[in-house]
């Protein structure tokens, strides 16, 4: 094929970015297939795309920190792992607890994986038993407890998800499962790293 045919940043520099951003999805757990195409006269599959098997674009959120570090603080690292969980009219889910609104989710415990932890928050929190789909990314957010008076430094996993059907397991009374347009849930959001995990969410639909 001649040189012209095809630019250099189409044919090396895209199958390079391609392929480190393959290395990534397979180390992250991220199911993935790859698009290909075939230039007339050209032997060679050239992968353009990658997409998840959900057959759309596959979201990452970049690690960022959130919230308001502030210097001569001590903050107490709690691992955690959280859900984007939409619904047909493209609405969110949201648990709300005290007038606060949070993803589902929760800190990880002793020995739980960070996919066992979110389907027992899901179960605890609101009663709902959890698909989990793709891993989208890591935030980290400092802030204060809501009820204790403790700086956090929460690091949180975030994961595409998908309500199945309830079950028996609801424990936390005072945790509400509510629907909220997407476009409307950022501003919600008592803890600034779910704010920016729905925010990216958004730009990358």
């Amino acid at each position: 094929m001649p040189k012209d045919k095809v630019p250099f940043y189409n044919s090396i520099d895209m199958g390079i970015f391609l392929y480190f951003l393959e290395l990534a999805l397979l180390h992250n757990h991220i199911p993935f297939q790859r698009i290909l195409c075939q230039e007339e006269d050209e032997a060679e599959l050239i992968p353009v795309a990658i997409y998840n098997l959900e057959g759309r674009a596959n979201m990452f959120i970049q690690e960022k920190e959130c919230g308001n570090k502030i210097e001569g603080i001590k903050y107490r690292e709690r691992i955690g792992a959280y859900a984007l969980i939409l619904d047909s009219d493209n609405k969110i889910a949201l648990v709300k607890r005290d007038n606060n609104y949070f993803l589902p989710g929760g800190g990880v415990e002793k020995d739980e994986t960070y996919e066992e932890c979110l389907k027992r928050e899901c179960s605890e929190e609101i009663g709902y038993n959890l698909e989990i789909g793709e891993y989208i990314g890591k935030l980290i957010n400092y802030t204060k407890a809501v009820k204790r008076d403790e700086y956090l430094k929460l690091v949180g996993h975030f994961y595409i998800g998908k309500l199945l059907d309830m079950n028996n397991l609801k424990i936390e009374e005072d945790h509400e499962l509510i629907w909220v347009a997407i476009k409307e849930a950022a501003e919600k959001m008592q803890e600034e790293f779910h704010a920016h995990a729905i925010r990216e969410y958004i730009r990358q639909l």
